[in-house]
């Protein structure tokens, strides 16, 4: 468990969005998608079971969906990163 910060200390604010952590985010969506997908696709292959299985076009829409999603929450974040502290800028709270 790492120590708390001193009382004086504060973080440096963050002044340019970080685009790696955005493909990240979006690679690790379309990858967890893709293995659930996989695994679906592999329950949908034994037999008795009713699932049918996914045409590759729908496929492919979903982990691009997926992929999507998840950079365009990441680069939500990294804006609202960016604009803390500036005048004018919104300051989202998380209430406890």
């Amino acid at each position: 468990m790492p120590l708390p910060p001193p009382p004086c200390y504060t973080p440096r604010r963050q002044r340019r969005i970080d685009r790696r952590r955005i493909a990240l985010a979006g690679l690790l969506f379309a990858g967890m998608s893709a293995l659930l997908i996989g695994l679906a696709q592999q329950v949908a292959l034994t037999p008795g079971e009713p699932l049918p299985r996914w045409p590759v076009s729908y496929i492919l829409l979903v982990i691009a969906v997926a992929g999507f999603s998840g950079a365009w929450n990441e680069a939500m974040v990294q804006i609202a990163f960016t604009r803390r502290g500036t005048p004018g800028a919104p300051l989202w709270r998380f209430r406890r």
